[in-house]
């Protein structure tokens, strides 16, 4: 069994030593967990951060297995607001414009933590918008 798939990061977490149990809200299958060989590497960790939208590629051997994702990025929010702070609300800006590299790092993950819930319901709301113009 395999899907593609475009969709939102929602959580990672680790799994043994190098992999990470990934899952991701996608437009024609919905919430979905997979595997993410290496997910744990740190050039893949930048790449599943709650929020960011990738192309996934699902693959099982039946439906109801967990299966394994493997991912490529097609937006990432981190990157965005730590390189234009000013697409943050003003009171985030006032304490990234007053942070170092590490911190400023922080204030923006500790930003895109808050924000990914309702992030996920309103992309969530516009693919259920599009999945009902289908019909």
């Amino acid at each position: 069994m395999e899907w593609r798939d475009e969709a939102i990061v929602l959580s990672a977490r680790p799994h043994g030593e190098t992999s990470a149990v990934v899952t991701l809200l996608t437009e024609e299958h919905g919430r979905h967990a997979g595997l993410v060989r290496g997910g744990q590497n740190p050039k893949n960790q930048a790449i599943y951060q709650a929020g960011n939208r990738v192309r996934a590629q699902w693959r099982a051997r039946l439906a109801d297995h967990l299966g394994s994702f493997t991912c490529e990025p097609l937006v990432s929010h981190a990157a965005r607001l730590f390189d234009d702070p000013r697409r943050l609300p003003s009171d985030w800006q006032r304490e990234v414009n007053d942070a170092d590299g590490a911190r400023k790092a922080r204030v923006v993950g500790d930003y895109i933590a808050g924000m990914t819930d309702r992030y996920a319901l309103d992309e969530h709301q516009r693919l259920s918008d599009l999945y009902a113009k289908k019909e």
